[in-house]
Parts: structure tokens; C-alpha cells; sequence
């Protein structure tokens, strides 16, 4: 993926909305995406190969165990034309976290149920599902990059949960002394690295071999921990915090390179190359800010609530998902050449 710099004017004037899934194409044609209004966003995830796009979510009302359950059903997307190929139905409650395999070809999903299931994507058969522990549900699920385990975290205990993809068993690999509440955690893009935010306030990350401590970051925010996530190539970590800031990480070294800060409070971010950052904050608004200085691009506003957010893994396009019943929404940004900007 080739880099470019650019201004917040230029890139304002050159943002075009391809599609609106559940509403209209650019051309105000009509768009069938089979999202009802009563279907909220909570999730959603592009495949690694850009083909495919995962949406979970369920009924506004999040309410579990309805007799229909393909109100919760999660919907598998053409990364073309954003038509639904598939619709995963069996989970009882909403679908809060997805997951595509590194080959594209499996997707896990985690439910208010508290169920992971692995589906085959293009069949739609169920290739394993987790028993229910505990209340909660399973959230902040990643793949390791060799596609054989996965991981979550239980919203219920927050206690972080290793699977061998295959069997579906649970594997233990962390020192039992560890602090027992982890907020999430994120395998590396490319290498056998766990981050997770603990809820002591430190940033650890972990050898997924060994479980050796590699680097551990203490009290990366002057407040809570909330969240971290990698850089594309795994060099670098963005972490958020209660104090209104990401900051971003040398992974190696544990020095901080850069802060950015904003105003309101932030549902999630995604990182569309080493330099971009998108958010999704609680005035309704999408921003997008340079991690090397730290200064926000541009924003663009909706009228309902973005929740869950992703970028296609090789263009410049990004796919937000919305919790007041608007579907997804897909933007890609172009220069007036028609090259891409990043």
C-alpha cells in the first residue's frame, strides 16, 4: 500500500460516498441490502482478502431469546457491490464482535448469548460453538495470524479466552497471577503478538508461543484503559483511554511517538494504513487524524450513532455500521485523478 500526504481541505473536496447500503447508491438508485430499520450496527469487519464485509448486530431493542432469530442474523456482504451473499443465522442474542479468518474463508461471531460460533462464510454451516459459562457475552474476538486459535474476552468476568480453532477447546497460556480483568486484546496483524488493556491500566504485550511478557507499557492514559489496537504492518499500537486520548507506540521500544486528542467520548477506531486513524465519537461525528502529528484531517457527521467501523485492508475505503437502525454506510476517497489518496 503506497502512502501519500495530504491536506483537511483536499482531502474534504475529494471524499465521495460510493454507497449508502441501506438507502441509495451515489446515482439515488434504489439499493436492496436487506438491513431492516430496527436492525442496529454493533459490528463489523472486512475480509483480510477486501472481498467480503461481516455485519453484526440485532434488533434496536437488544433484546435476547425472540422467537425469530434471524433478527440476528449477521450478514455477509460483496466488497464490490455490497449486496448481501449470506445471512448467519443461530445466535439467540445480538452479535457484538466478528472476526474473519486470515484466509477470508471462516468468520467467527460473538453474541450477547454468550456463544462464539465458527461458520464456514460461504456454506453458512456452523463448524463449532463454545458452551455458555457465564452472563456475559463475548466480545473483542481476533484471530491468531496463523489462522489455528482465536480469542475473546467475557464482558461478564472481562477474563481473556484462548480457543484452538479446530476442536474449539479452550487453551491456557497466561500466568494465572495476571491481573484477571482485561478490557481487550488484539492479536498482531502479521506476527504471534497478543496486546491487551488491562484493567489495571497497563498496556502488556505477550509472546503467543511462549506467553513471555515482550513489552509492557504502565499507565499509558491518566485514566482508565480502554482499548488498543495494532498498526497494518505491527509496529505500532494506538491506545485509548477515559482521559479523551489515543496514543500511539513504538511496539519494540514501549515510546510513546505521538498523542491525539479530541473532545467527546470515542466508541472505536480503525487504522486504514501507518498514517490514518479513523473514530467514532458520541456527537455522532467520524474523524480522521494523521498519527504522525497528531492533527485531525477532516470529520464527517450522520445523524444517528456510528458504533462499529473497519477499512477495506488494501484501499482506501471504510465501512461504518450504525446503531439507530441506518445500516452500513461505505466511504472511499479519491484524488481527482481518480488515484487513491492512500
Amino acid at each position: 500500500m503506497h502512502t501519500k500526504h495530504f491536506s483537511s481541505s483536499l482531502v474534504a473536496s475529494m471524499m465521495i460516498v460510493l454507497f449508502v447500503v441501506t438507502h441509495v447508491t451515489a446515482q439515488d438508485q434504489p439499493f436492496d441490502s436487506d438491513f431492516s430499520d430496527s436492525f442496529m450496527v454493533e459490528s463489523i469487519d472486512w475480509s483480510p482478502d477486501g472481498t467480503k464485509i461481516a455485519v453484526g448486530g440485532g434488533p434496536i431493542s437488544a433484546q435476547c431469546d425472540l422467537s425469530d432469530t434471524t433478527g440476528y442474523a449477521v450478514r455477509i456482504l460483496d466488497g464490490e457491490t455490497f449486496a448481501v451473499l449470506n445471512e448467519l443465522a443461530g445466535h439467540s442474542c445480538n452479535v457484538v464482535s466478528v472476526a474473519w479468518s486470515p484466509d477470508s474463508t471462516q468468520l467467527i461471531t460473538g453474541s450477547g448469548d454468550g456463544t462464539i460460533r465458527l461458520w464456514d462464510a460461504e456454506s453458512g454451516d456452523i463448524l463449532l460453538e463454545t458452551p455458555v459459562t457465564t452472563f456475559g457475552g463475548k466480545i473483542s474476538l481476533s484471530w491468531h495470524p496463523d489462522g489455528t486459535q482465536f480469542t475473546a474476552i467475557d464482558s461478564a468476568t472481562h477474563t481473556l479466552e484462548l480457543y484452538d480453532a479446530i476442536e474449539g477447546q479452550r487453551v491456557e497460556f497466561l500466568p494465572a497471577s495476571l491481573d484477571p480483568y482485561i478490557a481487550s486484546a488484539v492479536w498482531s496483524p502479521n506476527e504471534s503478538k497478543l496486546v491487551a488493556s488491562m484493567g489495571g491500566g497497563d498496556l502488556i504485550v505477550w509472546d503467543g508461543v511462549e506467553g513471555a511478557e515482550i513489552t509492557r507499557i504502565e499507565n499509558p492514559h491518566s485514566s482508565t484503559l480502554s482499548g488498543a489496537i495494532w498498526s497494518p504492518d505491527g509496529q505500532l499500537i494506538a491506545t485509548s483511554g477515559r482521559d479523551l486520548t489515543i496514543n500511539i507506540w513504538d511496539v519494540t521500544s514501549g515510546q510513546k511517538l505521538q498523542s491525539i486528542n479530541y473532545e467527546y467520548d470515542m466508541y472505536g477506531f480503525a487504522w486504514g494504513n501507518k498514517h490514518i486513524l479513523a473514530t467514532t465519537h458520541t456527537d455522532k461525528i467520524v474523524r480522521f487524524w494523521d498519527t504522525e502529528t497528531g492533527q485531525m484531517l477532516f470529520s464527517v457527521g450522520y445523524e444517528g450513532i456510528i458504533y462499529a467501523i473497519d477499512w477495506h485492508p488494501e484501499r482506501p475505503c471504510l465501512a461504518l455500521g450504525s446503531t439507530w437502525g441506518d445500516g452500513v454506510f461505505i466511504h472511499c476517497f479519491s484524488g481527482n485523478d481518480g488515484e487513491a489518496v492512500f
